[in-house]
């Protein structure tokens, strides 16, 4: 790799990580990504537009490190990238400097290896939900909502028969919540009066 004078600070520091990911590489024998951030979508196509270059360079290595640090983020897009490793290396091996959570700790096992030391994290795995402002929130603390909701509830109504009704209701609402991800594919399907209409690709 030639040297290139940086242009500020910024240009000098990715310079320097290039120079230390290229370093790991050569040293684990294999090709090498970093990755710090949320798994959302997008970062599948950028991660996949980064190991199709790293092939690209036909270094002929079939094997992959990766040193990821994540708080998580949709599992769907783990898939994805773990997909993407696996298409283009028989070896995958994960370095965790911190922490891997969630949808990271998914992502992970994945791997053929993991290297963690003391202070390295994995999990806990939680579906994650996106909420009004955008920001990703585990489904768990919805369930927690509906459960003092119907304790709640409970309170202000005695008798057996609206607990029963109550109690109920609160076992759809929790199945709901866990099953809601198998459901969005039920999205793709085009309703009319009669019913189911067409599928869509």
């Amino acid at each position: 790799m030639a040297y290139v004078r940086p242009g500020n600070a910024n240009d000098f520091i990715e310079q320097k990580l290039d120079e230390y990911l290229k370093q790991l590489g050569d040293e684990r024998d294999a090709d090498a990504l970093a990755f710090t951030g949320s798994i959302i979508f997008g970062v599948d196509d950028a991660i996949r537009g980064c190991v199709e270059e790293l092939k690209r360079t036909n270094t002929g290595r079939n094997k992959l490190t990766v040193i990821l640090t994540t708080g998580g983020g949709y599992i769907e897009v783990a898939q994805r990238i773990a997909d993407t490793f696996r298409r283009h290396y028989q070896h995958v091996e994960f370095i965790i400097p911190n922490y891997a959570y969630s949808a990271g700790t998914v992502l992970v096992m994945c791997g053929d290896v993991i290297w963690m030391d003391y202070y390295s994290r994995l999990g806990p795995i939680d579906p994650q939900i996106q909420n009004k402002s955008g920001r990703m929130v585990p489904a768990l603390g919805y369930l927690r909502q509906y459960e003092k909701l119907i304790d709640k509830a409970k309170d202000q109504y005695r008798s057996t028969e609206d607990d029963d009704r109550i109690s109920k209701w609160a076992r759809g609402l929790r199945a709901l919540a866990v099953l809601r991800p198998l459901l969005i594919p039920l999205a793709l399907l085009s309703f009319d009066d009669a019913g189911v209409d067409a599928v869509a690709p």
